[in-house]
This record gives C-alpha cells, structure tokens and sequence, in this order.
C-alpha cells in the first residue's frame, strides 16, 4: 500500500508543466494524456485494493470461528433482504410514478384534443354563419329594402299588411313564405290587437 500512495505522489511531482513555453495544443495535450493515466491509475489502484481487502478478509475467515462465521453470514443476508425490499418500495414508487406520468400526459392529450375539436367547430359555425348571410345578401336585395320592410311590419295596422310585410321579408331572408291558415295562429287575437 505504501509502494502505491509512494508511485502516486511521484507521479504527481513529475505531472508539473512548465505553462510558460507551452502552446495551447501542447496545454489540451498533455492534459488529456495526464486525466487518461489518472483515470486508468485510479482504476488499477482501486483493483489492487480490493484484492488485498480480499486477500485480508479470506485469511480472517480461515482464522474465525464457526459463530463468528454464522453471525457474518445473518448479517450478510439480513442486509441484502432489507435491501432487496428497500429496492423493492423504490421500483413501486418509480413505477406509480410513471404511470401517473402516463395518465397526465393522457388526459393533456384529450383536453388538447377537446379545445382543439372546440375551436374547429367554432370556426366552422363561423365560416357557415358567414357564408349563409353572405347567401340571403345575395338573394334577398339591398339592406335598405330590408329595413323598409321591418318598418312597415312595426307601423302596420292592419294584419294582411303586416302579413305582406312579414312573407316578402322572410322572402329575403331565403326562409319559406308563412302559407299556414290565419285560423291557426289565433288570428282573432292578431286582427283585435291590430284594429
């Protein structure tokens, strides 16, 4: 172990560079060369330390009674089992946790599809409002002739005047003429209310 810590402060010594005559690619250089020996140094020094570990751990066991053995052994299992169920609780919790990630972004899709369907439909009953006016403004005339007709139904006095009004501008709305029997429209009520 000494020979070890002895060979890492050598190497520490002799990775020293002299920065002042040193180009930046010279600089990168080196220092990818110096972290490539660290890192595999380290990888080698952490090999040699757990064999010794083993090393001194097997000699123990020859040198241990059986209790003593027996109870390392309880142990050992003891841990991996309460580390077998901590894992265990872990991967649940990781698991709801996904499937709750799951269900959200489920439910963000069916609300985005919802608003969407919303606003498509909006748009469309928009577009049809727009075209149907636009439709009745091409087949019924000028706003002024429609404004003389809803004149002449506030003003009438006389219900086959108001019933002349009312057809010629249901007319220009594109909507069938009223043929239905006064009779059925309380037309007493209407004539009275208009005398």
């Amino acid at each position: 172990r000494h020979q070890l810590d002895r060979d890492a402060s050598m190497a520490d010594e002799q990775a020293f560079i002299d920065v002042s005559n040193t180009s930046c690619s010279e600089l990168a250089e080196s220092f990818v060369r110096r972290c490539r020996e660290e890192l595999v140094g380290t990888f080698e020094w952490q090999r040699a330390r757990l064999l010794a570990n083993a090393a001194d751990a097997a000699a123990v066991g020859h040198q241990a009674s059986w209790l003593q053995l027996s109870l390392a052994t309880l142990v050992i299992v003891s841990v991996l089992y309460n580390h077998g169920r901590w894992m265990g609780w872990v991967a649940l919790t990781l698991t709801l946790m996904l499937v709750q990630m799951l269900y959200v972004a489920w439910q963000m899709l069916m609300i985005a599809i919802d608003v969407g369907c919303y606003t498509w439909l909006k748009y469309i009953s928009f577009t049809f409002y727009l075209c149907e006016s636009a439709q009745r403004w091409a087949s019924g005339g000028s706003i002024y002739r429609r404004y003389r007709l809803r004149r002449r139904l506030q003003r009438a006095t006389s219900f086959p005047e108001y019933r002349t009004a009312a057809e010629e501008l249901d007319e220009l709305d594109g909507k069938d003429a009223w043929r239905a029997a006064a009779n059925g429209y309380a037309a007493s009520g209407v004539a009275g209310a208009f005398r």
